[in-house]
């Protein structure tokens, strides 16, 4: 028989043809198939857990003793008929059931997207709070070598940390706010007066608010010294700085 003969046999009416190619047509087909293949690994998984079990003798499972590593196969192929089970319900939907599906895991995978994000800005503001924080602390290791010469440096860093260690854990206090604040902050916590000197004035401003000012800018200038040399030491502002601690 050739293949013009065969396809008369297979096609009898006018039409079938086209029906047999139709979506719907080949949905069934496929479904077929894969629920036989889904029957026989089901079959062979049983097999294989008998001869695994011991509840057969080797010779009547003969592949079972050509396996490497039966544990690892039995594994796969529960896997495998996991997944043909899926596709099969996949076939089964309805174009309304499918819809709802590929929406649904569009809106999962967004979703999901977006808390990848949250989670890298939130880890990236982490990163930046800390590398703020330690500038900040740096800053405040200039104006305690500048305003305690005299403490030894084991004291000072004992010191700084208990500062520190209180600014922590205290609600009112935030690394997040004005650098030069923080630092001034700071500074009033551990009893250093962050003034500079006005030759025309002494050691006395005429206003609150120019010595806040004074301070602040002194603060941005011992910052601004330890923006770029991380933890290195280096000439710091000191003949600006006055008032040793209490």
């Amino acid at each position: 028989m050739n293949v013009a003969d065969t396809s008369s046999t297979l096609f009898d009416e006018p039409g079938d043809a086209a029906r047999w190619n139709m979506p719907e047509a080949r949905r069934e087909r496929r479904a077929r198939n894969m629920e036989q293949v889904r029957i026989k690994a089901v079959e062979v998984a049983a097999c294989m857990a008998d001869a695994m079990t011991g509840r057969i003798p080797a010779d009547e499972c003969p592949m079972f003793g050509r396996i490497n590593d039966p544990v690892a196969s039995f594994a796969n192929l529960n896997r495998a008929i996991i997944q043909i089970a899926m596709y099969e319900d996949r076939l089964d939907e309805s174009a309304e059931e499918r819809a709802a599906r590929l929406a649904a895991e569009t809106a999962a995978h967004q979703q999901a997207a977006r808390n990848a994000e949250a989670q890298r800005g939130h880890a990236q503001s982490q990163i930046d709070l800390a590398e703020r924080k330690a500038h900040i602390q740096r800053a405040m290791r200039e104006i305690t070598l500048d305003s305690w010469p005299d403490l030894s440096g084991h004291n000072r860093e004992d010191a700084l940390d208990d500062l520190f260690f209180d600014y922590d854990f205290d609600d009112n206090a935030r690394w997040d706010r004005d650098a030069a604040e923080i630092v001034h902050d700071l500074c009033a916590r551990a009893g250093i007066e962050l003034v500079p000197v006005d030759p025309t004035l002494g050691n006395h401003k005429r206003d609150p608010a120019d010595r806040m000012a004074d301070a602040l800018a002194l603060a941005k200038r011992y910052l601004d010294a330890t923006v770029s040399r991380g933890g290195d030491s280096a000439e710091s502002p000191s003949e600006q700085a006055q008032g040793p601690p209490h």
